[in-house]
């Protein structure tokens, strides 16, 4: 077994829709992410190189740009020709935090990874004045695949 901790730079983007039964909202946000995972890595089988990992620790990451477009009620209004995601109108927080986990795992020279992130920041607390909910915190699941040369 190995112990260390990773970090990294990450441009993330993530989104969201929210809706009810006259209108609709789509939320696509262009965020800079920094995660710190602390980290383990099990060998399973040294010789056939089969190696299972598993990190879980902090993010903080920074909204940079953003979309937002809504339609039903209000007929059609586009978040990018005028009110950016993150401004006063729409009202979206730049910060954002939570907790990151990961799994991954190493056969020989291919490699498969399942991310997930847990936000723990509202994103907007005026959101129930737009729409329905003002608990809006960022969730994103990743999955990844590589081959090592």
């Amino acid at each position: 077994m190995y112990l260390y901790f990773s970090k990294s730079i990450l441009d993330y983007k993530k989104g969201m829709g929210i809706g009810n039964l006259s209108a609709k909202a789509a939320f696509n946000s262009l965020y800079l992410e920094i995660p710190v995972l602390f980290s383990a890595k099990f060998d399973m089988n040294i010789v056939k190189r089969r190696v299972f990992s598993f990190g879980v620790g902090p993010y903080v990451a920074y909204g940079i740009s953003g979309t937002t477009t809504f339609s039903g009620g209000w007929g059609k209004f586009t978040a990018s020709s005028g009110e950016p995601t993150f401004g006063d109108i729409i009202g979206m927080k730049r910060f954002d935090a939570g907790v990151a986990v990961g799994v991954g795992l190493e056969l020989r020279n291919f490699i498969i990874g399942f991310d997930t992130q847990f936000g723990l920041v509202k994103l907007n607390t005026n959101l129930s004045t737009l729409l329905v909910n003002d608990n809006a915190k960022n969730f994103s699941a990743t999955l990844s695949v590589g081959f090592r040369f």
